[in-house]
């Protein structure tokens, strides 16, 4: 019996209309890599406002930062042992009307346990550059608001949750469609691998959000009266001074 094993061989075969689609999926994924840049490109050139408001960004944006770390740690810890898992939970796949064509227990795990890696770093660049570049984000559509335009605050807002959209769903399709052209009848077996890659990266995202708030200063200032003012006068410190 084996253990979360998914995945066989599946009889079909690609034709010019098949691969024109596969072909069509990698262009749109490529397009969505490339909006991402602009839109990425189009938020950075925005104003940043006073310096009082890159001062109080830059602060946000170290704290950010900080979070990334400590969740990219994180996932290097538990990305050796799940790997290892991946790769003795797979089996072989092989053509049940000729054995002689398919993927070995070796080759199949090996081969999903790299989609496994792969989809990790990708996950982690896709969070990497939204967490990012929502912190510089914010500081620009505040700058715009300040402007009296809606428009102009909006517009930088969408684009800046724009971007993390299209690097998701650009480097997953790609993924996707780059293993089904390599393996094709043995593929499903290998996309379990860049799945499984998404499930943990939630996982490690959950944990450490709630590690980190377990920690905060901020929390632990909250749990006495003394703290709690504390806080309240500096959130009105920071919005008087950002009205100005």
């Amino acid at each position: 019996m084996i253990l979360a094993a998914e995945g066989g061989w599946q009889s079909f075969t690609l034709g010019s209309t098949e691969w024109a689609w596969l072909i069509f999926s990698a262009v749109t994924a490529v397009l969505a890599l490339i909006v991402g840049f602009i839109l990425m490109n189009g938020v950075l050139k925005a104003d940043q406002g006073t310096p009082k408001m890159i001062e109080i960004a830059q602060a946000i944006q170290e704290g950010a930062m900080a979070y990334l770390k400590r969740q990219f740690r994180t996932i290097l810890v538990i990305l050796v042992p799940v790997a290892i898992v991946v790769f003795v939970t797979s089996t072989e796949v092989l053509n049940p009307n000729n054995p002689e064509q398919g993927l070995s227990f070796l080759a199949s795990g090996t081969a999903r346990t790299v989609a496994f890696v792969l989809g990790c770093v990708m996950s982690g660049l896709t969070g990497f550059i939204g967490m990012s570049l929502a912190v510089r984000g914010n500081v620009r559509t505040a700058a715009a608001a300040r402007t009296g335009s809606m428009k102009a605050a909006l517009k930088i807002a969408f684009r800046t949750g724009g971007v993390a959209g299209m690097f998701t769903v650009g480097l997953g399709l790609l993924g996707a469609t780059v293993i089904i052209m390599m393996f094709q009848n043995t593929a499903s077996a290998i996309l379990v691998g860049l799945l499984a890659s998404v499930g943990v990266g939630v996982l490690v995202a959950v944990s450490v959000f709630t590690a980190s708030m377990a920690r905060s200063p901020i929390r632990r200032a909250y749990r006495n009266p003394v703290g709690r003012s504390q806080v309240r006068r500096r959130i009105e410190m920071e919005m008087r001074l950002r009205s100005e």
